[in-house]
């Protein structure tokens, strides 16, 4: 009686300690299969968010040249209400931009804004390269911020509309924290916004921030005159969630930063700044 009591305990023990190496194991699976890959592309994602910050930094540091346009006449700036066609300005970028130009001479400038934006910007023929592509033009799911092809930063004065897209990612990354904008008292707080380009830097102040869907044309760039232009801009403010005391006028340079949100189908959440001069 005795042994097989001993045996039956024996079995007993030898069936939890199975049991509890099967439970280890299964964790151990469950764990790989869930969490690794999440820290893994997490990982892979601040190793992005680093390379980025790395290049926006390089270009802070460097000591600046004046801006030395070519000896030859420089043509008038275009009419504040249509985004410039004219022959570009021969302008020589700033030594800060030499060495990001040296990884993508499609850099065309930075942006700056809170919370935690601090961007290169880059520039191609076309609206869909960056969305799908990185700073060293590799493939990237959360892209780059970019400008809109039809803007001409190559001026020696700025004019019209000026339009920036970029992702909106869950970990905040690119423009995904300028959902902050729909809270009124970090809209009133935090109205100043930096895009500078390779060859001056500029200040700009957010005057309207709305959630739109696509049906409304709020990246226009063309407009066949002066009240064309105005009817734009009073739309574009009167749109805006919170209300604010600019006055805009005709000679105004608008800046727009664009990305996607989720209230409803193709959702955008647009922010307008204009130049101060």
């Amino acid at each position: 009686m005795q042994v097989k009591r001993k045996n039956k305990e024996v079995r007993s023990a030898v069936i939890l300690s199975l049991s509890a190496l099967l439970f280890g194991i299964t964790i151990i699976l469950l764990f790989a299969y869930v969490f690794i890959p999440s820290l893994l592309n997490d990982a892979g994602k601040r190793i992005k968010n680093s390379y980025a910050k790395e290049l926006y930094d390089v270009t802070l540091h460097q000591p600046d040249k004046t801006t030395s346009p070519d000896a030859s006449p420089q043509p008038a700036a275009a009419e504040a209400f249509t985004q410039p066609d004219s022959e570009p300005v021969v302008l020589t970028p700033r030594d800060s931009f030499l060495t990001v130009l040296e990884t993508n001479e499609e850099i065309i400038g930075r942006v700056s804004a809170a919370p935690d934006i601090t961007y290169l910007v880059t520039q191609t023929d076309n609206n869909k390269f960056y969305l799908s592509h990185g700073y060293r033009q590799e493939k990237s799911r959360q892209g780059t911020i970019f400008l809109d092809y039809r803007c001409d930063t190559k001026l020696s004065e700025l004019s019209g509309h000026y339009i920036l897209y970029g992702h909106h990612m869950k970990s905040g990354a690119m423009f995904g924290n300028l959902m902050e904008y729909k809270d009124e008292d970090f809209f009133r707080e935090n109205r100043i916004v930096r895009f500078d380009t390779l060859y001056e830097d500029y200040r700009w102040q957010i005057f309207s921030a709305y959630v739109t869907g696509t049906d409304f044309y709020f990246i226009d760039t063309d407009f066949a005159d002066e009240d064309e232009w105005l009817s734009f801009l009073r739309q574009i403010q009167d749109k805006s969630m919170f209300h604010t005391d600019a006055v805009l006028s005709a000679d105004d340079v608008i800046l727009t930063l664009c990305t996607c949100t989720y209230e409803f189908d193709d959702a955008r959440f647009v922010i307008h700044a204009r130049l101060i001069k």
